[in-house]
């Protein structure tokens, strides 16, 4: 329970309410269909407010934030290593497990293909993998919901913004 008593905490009401729409999509069957698109139009709705969400709270971080020089080399060092352990932990789990290796038959099958061949994987151009974060215009990565190149546009425009002096002329011309 929260500090006010009423309502059980956000984990629990989740928990709750997954445990309904499993009890009541096993009572309705097909029939609870219109209650899928529902949920459909929610996700709908929170995909399209996350984006800008996360562009703001990026671009607000990083003009309000200060770091000095020793906290700010500890900070990137305290990433580096997050960053190496999490590349460690998953290259380590799909070369143990090889799940690609299992799924490939299934997919196959799946597609109406031979399962004794498989294509081999085609090779990233890193040129044309750079051409992704690249947006044709400042609005697409929003509309196309790219988080890589919001978050990248976020931290230009922060940086930029941030490394503008205040002016007194343009302190005047804002607060007319």
């Amino acid at each position: 329970m929260n500090s006010g008593g009423r309502w059980p905490s956000f984990t629990w009401q989740l928990i709750i309410a997954m445990a309904v729409g499993t009890v009541i999509g096993l009572i309705l069957g097909p029939r609870g269909a219109p209650i899928g698109e529902i949920g459909r139009l929610i996700i709908l709705a929170v995909k399209t407010f996350a984006t800008p969400l996360l562009f703001f709270s990026i671009l607000h971080a990083v003009m309000t934030t200060r770091i000095e020089g020793r906290h700010a080399r500890r900070m990137l060092f305290v990433s580096f290593v997050n960053a190496t352990i999490a590349l460690a932990i998953g290259l380590t789990l799909s070369n143990v497990f090889r799940v690609g290796d299992r799924l490939a038959p299934l997919f196959a099958s799946a597609a109406g293909t031979a399962t004794a061949t498989v294509a081999p994987a085609p090779k990233i151009e890193f040129g044309r993998f750079l051409q992704t974060f690249v947006p044709t215009s400042i609005v697409q990565p929003f509309v196309e919901n790219i988080a890589v190149t919001v978050i990248l546009l976020a931290l230009l425009l922060g940086f930029a913004l941030r490394s503008l002096k205040p002016d007194a002329s343009l302190t005047s011309l804002i607060r007319c």
